[in-house]
């Protein structure tokens, strides 16, 4: 019982963490372009929990602690290519530009 409350707990840390990142990284790439834009990271969020980002990093990481829960250095590394494989940046960047 105690190891499928740490697996949650985690989980729910991953989540956040992740979206943490990729509204970030969106938020800094968007004012490279736009450097006067106001609360981007108001906007970043969302068109985060808008678009299907949000979604796909939901189950893509639900996926991964499944398999990965024991190792931490390959959930580490899978938690690290679901970021880079939904970048904000490259999906939805500029479409409010």
């Amino acid at each position: 019982m105690v190891l499928v409350s740490h697996i949650q707990s985690l989980s729910t840390i991953y989540k956040f963490v992740e979206g943490c990142i990729l509204i970030f990284e969106y938020s800094y790439f968007h004012l490279q372009a736009k450097a006067d834009q106001k609360d981007i990271i108001a906007l970043a969020v969302k068109e985060y929990q808008e678009s299907r980002i949000q979604s796909s990093v939901v189950v893509a990481l639900q996926h991964t602690i499944q398999e990965y829960n024991k190792d931490p250095i390959k959930l580490q590394q899978a938690i690290f290519d679901i970021i880079v494989d939904n970048r904000m940046c490259k999906s939805v960047l500029f479409i409010n530009a």
